[in-house]
């Protein structure tokens, strides 16, 4: 079975059984705790969704942005990464806050830093249970532009001293839009922590708690349930490259090839 089936499983299992609810930005049709995603990235696949185009630079320049511990919106506007434009505005800064970036870096008052905290487990300590991040820090939610969907929890896991296994718990799932990001996000980010700690990428799990579809996004979901989905493309960090730390990496560390996709498919976004 291609492994994007089980997302587009989903996809079809929240049109046909999700609870129609009104929230905050719209009606949704949404599942509770449907069964997790799972990708093995041992294969050299990048797991991006190939029944519609996902931007692997967005996706890219947003996880770097994440992983230096930055929060204005600038820096990836340099870039030509627009995915966060939305939030700044409604935010009414072009800083938002102590998001993703500050929660991976500078977490709490401590200013803890959760990626070198768990880096140094894994090499130091790699059966450790207590190799976990979370973006959920309550006592700054309130100044965030928005509280964390995704990264709520994240588990990593050396799996007989060879593989790195990662396991994310993701409060809120925009399914349609949001999650192609968070699945080839958290896989890049599963291939970076395996190469900072001399391992091999594992597998990558994704529990959901609210997953859900727009109202806006129906009609566009239902087209791309007609179309076939291709293997996913193959993923390499170039031989030459040596890092310690994610956030060293440059888009040109990586090379994909094969991505072969369906053509760009859209989804209006919903703040």
């Amino acid at each position: 079975m291609v492994e994007e089936n089980y997302y587009l499983n989903l996809i079809e299992q929240i049109l046909e059984t999700g609870e129609k609810r009104s929230t905050r930005n719209g009606f949704v049709k949404t599942v509770f705790a449907p069964p997790p995603l799972q990708f093995d990235l041992s294969t050299g696949h990048l797991p991006i969704l190939t029944t519609k185009k996902v931007s692997f630079r967005n996706v890219f320049f947003e996880l770097s942005w994440f992983m230096q511990g930055r929060t204005d919106v600038k820096w990836l506007q340099e870039r030509g990464v627009k995915i966060w434009d939305g939030n700044a505005k409604t935010h009414g800064s072009g800083d938002l806050g102590p998001i993703y970036g500050q929660q991976f870096r500078k977490s709490g008052p401590k200013e803890v830093d959760q990626v070198q905290y768990c880096l140094d487990l894994i090499r130091n300590d790699p059966q450790s249970r207590r190799i976990v991040m979370s973006m959920w820090n309550p006592s700054d939610l309130q100044d965030m532009a928005l509280p964390p969907c995704h990264g709520t929890v994240i588990q990593f896991f050396v799996r007989s001293d060879e593989f790195l296994d990662l396991h994310m718990y993701q409060r809120s799932a925009d399914v349609c839009l949001g999650l192609p990001y968070n699945i080839t996000s958290y896989s890049l980010m599963l291939l970076m922590f395996a190469h900072c700690s001399e391992l091999k990428p594992g597998l990558l799990t994704i529990t959901l708690g609210d997953a859900h579809v727009y109202e806006a996004h129906v009609d566009p979901a239902r087209e791309q349930l007609e179309r076939s989905p291709n293997p996913f493309p193959q993923i390499r960090i170039r031989e030459s490259v040596q890092k310690t730390d994610p956030a060293e990496f440059s888009i040109d560390d990586f090379v994909l090839t094969d991505y072969k996709h369906c053509g760009v498919l859209k989804y209006d976004f919903v703040v």
